[in-house]
């Protein structure tokens, strides 16, 4: 698997896009349709996979293993400048399930962030021509939850709560 991160301005319309391939199979996430004005859009959940499940004892007993991301981006053209950001993280889920799958099910465990990275992208526009501005990542990793879910039929939700317990760290921030 690969991450790639790119942006292009093609028709009067500029992208930044987060690509997660899988041999030739691609996910875009992010401004994937371009705009040629303001845009954002805030943080918000890029979906969730179950990648494990081990029976523990019983049949309605087991342990989830899951991951997950968040993602945000946002564009603005101001003083003849494009500013591109976008920002997300991706993390892990391990808990325990109860109950009967999407009958009653409840759900308690641990939650960490693998790393989260804000992108940031400035181009400038001269004239009818477009060069690099300034380009710059933040990343950090490591803040862990722990969180406890209550669903009856996948519809109903019981109780959904989450407590950071640690605020992780601060990994790198570059520009250039």
């Amino acid at each position: 698997m690969k991450v790639v991160y790119s942006i292009s301005l093609a028709s009067g319309k500029v992208k930044n896009v987060l690509k997660l391939v899988f041999n030739s199979f691609e996910v875009p996430l992010g401004n994937k349709d371009g705009t040629s004005t303001d845009k954002s859009s805030p943080k918000k959940e890029a979906g969730e996979k179950e990648v494990g499940q081990i029976p523990l004892g019983s049949v309605a007993v087991t342990l989830s293993v899951k991951i997950g991301g968040k993602l945000s981006f946002d564009v603005n053209f101001k003083n003849n400048i494009f500013t591109l950001k976008l920002g997300g993280e991706a993390y892990a889920k391990a808990g325990v399930v109860f109950g009967l799958k999407n009958v009653l099910e409840f759900d308690f465990g641990v939650k960490g962030t693998l790393i989260s990275c804000d992108f940031t992208t400035k181009i400038k526009k001269s004239g009818s021509s477009y060069s690099k501005y300034s380009i710059s990542i933040e990343a950090s990793a490591g803040k862990v939850s722990v969180y406890a879910t209550g669903k009856v039929a996948k519809v109903f939700t019981l109780f959904n709560e989450s407590y950071e317990i640690w605020k992780g760290w601060s990994l790198v921030k570059i520009t250039w």
